[in-house]
């Protein structure tokens, strides 16, 4: 299911569980916020049984626009070393090979990913050298996001636009991109058994507080 369709489904279980209710004042887009919001702790709470590997959760964006900034990452201190970036919201740097892949939509060209300043070495390397590599920065902007540079494109200098497929740490800052309708209208990025886990506890925890809201009080009748 995508998120919108997992929204919606959250919305008629509610309706249902209190009775057809038709003026529910919560919206398919407030539901989807929420979704994304509980969704790592129900991953996390799967994980710590042993249902899920958190490595595996991942999601793919394609079509991101690059652009030619100086790799400083600082307006102030410019290197006049331009190089194709674009952002991306922070991946979960507790897992080995958060960035599954990273390259061209046809899947022709794949880089090398460094999240450290290792990536100074690359040329000096045999196997190496002139095989293209990214740098993800460990510092957020303004907005949270976080910059990937790219560097020996060679024949794909040219290049302008790229997918990436990873483990992101928060998949709720997608919203802080332009990609977040590609995000609502793709498949949800967790497996059918954690969407129908979802569900139900959005399901649940709506249904509970409309009930709770609902219950009339029962007079104080103490003399």
């Amino acid at each position: 299911m995508t998120l919108k369709e997992m929204a919606s489904s959250v919305r008629n279980h509610v309706m249902d569980g209190l009775n057809g209710a038709d003026t529910l004042p919560f919206s398919i887009e407030q539901l989807q916020k929420e979704i994304l919001i509980a969704a790592p702790v129900v991953l996390v709470e799967l994980a710590s049984k042993g249902l899920i590997d958190l490595s595996r959760i991942t999601h793919r964006i394609d079509g991101i626009k690059l652009s030619c900034d100086d790799v400083s990452n600082n307006c102030l201190v410019e290197t006049d070393e331009c190089a194709p970036h674009f952002r991306i919201p922070n991946v979960n740097r507790f897992v080995q090979n958060p960035i599954h892949y990273l390259g061209t939509m046809d899947s022709r060209l794949s880089f090398k990913v460094y999240f450290d300043r290792d990536f100074r070495f690359h040329q000096y390397r045999l196997a190496t050298a002139n095989k293209p590599f990214a740098w993800v920065s460990n510092q957020a902007d303004s907005v949270g996001l976080y910059d990937v540079y790219l560097f020996n494109l060679g024949k794909y200098s040219n290049l302008k636009y790229i997918s990436i497929d990873a483990n992101f740490e928060n998949p709720y800052d997608i919203y802080n991109t332009p990609y977040y309708d590609q995000f609502t209208n793709t498949e949800f990025y967790a497996p059918a058994f954690v969407q129908s886990t979802l569900i139900d506890k959005m399901t649940q925890k709506y249904i509970n507080y409309y009930r709770q809201l609902h219950t009339a009080q029962k007079p104080n009748t103490q003399a």
